[in-house]
């Protein structure tokens, strides 16, 4: 399936584009949409997926984790820095002079989240205070990338369904395959 298939081209005709106007009053064409989302529990397991697409670049890619000790937060934002490593890693960002091409120029990138307090986080309209672990590793990818973070309610878009089964998909293997561990005496 091409890029444009998945975003229904023409970009302004999409629903994808009408969220955008609708939050960012401006038509923007990004580098990569990118939807996230986060499934987890405090303590228990958790799972993280990104998905992005590029009309603009002609790209898509999926990211996917597992994690242990994590909540639904923590996972999406765990997702949110997985995503933005494949935006830079699909365009080939990592290469030191097209870095300091960025740095001039930064990359743009519309990111999809039910996540409200993320959301404003990235956007800088609330705080920056919780997971400060991850923050830094954001104000890294933040030097080159310009995101635009844009909440909408869960299960708005296909892509944030397609997140979300990932995402809760990761959890439950990690789970079961501890649980496999233990049983087997492994651990």
């Amino acid at each position: 399936m091409t890029p444009q298939t998945v975003l229904q081209f023409p970009p302004h005709t999409s629903t994808q584009d009408q969220i955008l106007r609708h939050y960012l009053k401006s038509p923007l064409i990004p580098d990569f949409y990118l939807s996230t989302d986060g499934a987890g529990y405090d303590g228990d397991y958790g799972g993280a997926a990104s998905y992005g697409i590029s009309p603009k670049h002609n790209k898509i890619f999926h990211r996917v984790a597992g994690y242990s000790g994590v909540s639904t937060d923590r996972a999406e934002f765990l997702a949110l820095l997985n995503g933005l490593h494949g935006v830079m890693s699909e365009l080939n960002w990592f290469v030191k002079a097209r870095l300091l091409k960025l740095q001039d120029r930064p990359g743009q990138v519309v990111w999809f989240t039910d996540r409200a307090s993320l959301a404003g986080s990235v956007n800088k309209e609330f705080s920056r205070k919780n997971q400060p672990d991850l923050w830094p590793q954001f104000n890294w990818y933040e030097r080159y990338i310009i995101v635009h973070a844009v909440h909408v309610k869960r299960d708005t878009l296909s892509w944030q369904c397609k997140t979300d089964i990932l995402a809760s998909e990761a959890r439950v293997l990690m789970r079961d395959y501890d649980q496999m561990m233990i049983e087997n005496n492994y651990i």
